[in-house]
């Protein structure tokens, strides 16, 4: 307890909080992101325990502290109505949430977006975006969003909670399928991109860990947070940088490699061809040991990947052409849309 006529009192609890005792909390902060998930989700589950013993103790400097690093907790309840349960995954950019409309009763998935991004004017209109790409493509294979909303100057994204697992985590179990589970899993996928295609949206990271399997593997694609609006859109809003490479390694297309400002749904059919290709061989076209062997490889090589038949014998040879068109280097030699690589996928 402070005594009468303490400094401290005069200038608010945060003036109480002894420096020292400060930064070692952000620095205890700062180790707890680079700790093993499973470590993170347990410390998050017991609140402040792990603090050092003053802060467990002292009421006043525990309540400044969780004003200070504001972690969400099981029990927590963003923007007045939706009842964090647990903690479904992180990524770069955010963590996603099992929450409980407070009113309603219906649970949903709730993404909010990592606290040290809540003050950059860019990630906050990037999120926005994710918000806005998504609800506009209204597709049955794409995420529904329900709701959009910032608690504590957190932005949080509202969507429908998917009962299933991601794609990565069925090829984990089986790491390649048979062709025609296969091409109905990529038509699914092709169907809701060709949707967002059609309103200018490119999403510019499909791979497997953003396609969710529900309800007897039933595709849905998730996270356009790196989506690309009409170019006229994207140059006013400044959400894309030129030479700033947006998507993951080993799925986004050569021009994305070196930051092409003309990226277009095109580098979409190349990443959806490139998730054909593992489907059916377990493996990915284009591959090297270290992130600079694989760029030379797409940007500068010139031989073509292996056949899927002569990797994976039961592969049909009619889908050879389709999946290696796919994935060509140069953009005019792929699928021009969404519609076509889908109508070549038919027969299949």
């Amino acid at each position: 307890r402070l005594p009468r006529g303490h400094p401290g009192l005069r200038r608010g609890p945060a003036a109480a909080l002894p420096g020292v005792l400060r930064e070692r909390a952000l620095r205890r902060r700062q180790r707890l992101h680079r700790r093993p998930l499973r470590q993170r989700r347990a410390l998050r589950a017991h609140g402040m325990r792990g603090q050092p013993g003053l802060l467990r103790q002292h009421p006043l400097l525990r309540r400044v502290l969780r004003r200070a690093v504001r972690v969400i907790t099981p029990g927590d309840t963003l923007g007045g109505r939706y009842r964090v349960v647990r903690l479904l995954g992180e990524g770069a950019m955010g963590a996603v949430y099992e929450a409980e409309h407070a009113l309603i009763g219906r649970r949903v998935a709730l993404k909010v977006l990592h606290e040290r991004f809540s003050a950059s004017a860019e990630a906050v209109e990037r999120f926005h975006a994710e918000a806005r790409a998504t609800a506009a493509i209204g597709h049955p294979h794409i995420v529904d969003v329900l709701d959009f909303g910032s608690d504590a100057g957190r932005p949080y994204l509202v969507m429908e909670l998917l009962r299933g697992e991601t794609l990565a985590e069925r090829l984990s179990r089986s790491p390649a399928l048979d062709a025609a589970a296969a091409c109905r899993i990529v038509g699914e996928v092709l169907s809701g991109v060709a949707a967002a295609h059609e309103i200018g949206v490119v999403h510019r990271d499909l791979k497997p860990e953003n396609i969710i399997l529900v309800r007897g593997e039933r595709a849905k694609v998730v996270d356009f947070g790196v989506s690309k609006f009409r170019e006229a859109e994207g140059a006013a809003r400044g959400r894309t940088r030129e030479g700033m490479l947006m998507g993951t390694p080993g799925y986004i297309a050569p021009e994305q490699w070196v930051g092409a400002p003309s990226v277009d749904q095109r580098a979409d059919l190349f990443s959806v061809g490139v998730i054909l290709y593992e489907l059916l061989t377990g493996g990915l076209p284009y591959e090297g040991s270290t992130r600079a062997e694989l760029y030379q490889e797409m940007v500068h090589g010139d031989a073509p990947p292996p056949a899927p038949s002569s990797i994976a014998p039961e592969c049909p040879a009619a889908l050879d052409a389709i999946a290696l068109r796919a994935v060509h280097r140069d953009p005019a030699r792929r699928f021009q849309s969404a519609g076509d690589f889908l109508a070549a996928l038919v027969p299949h």
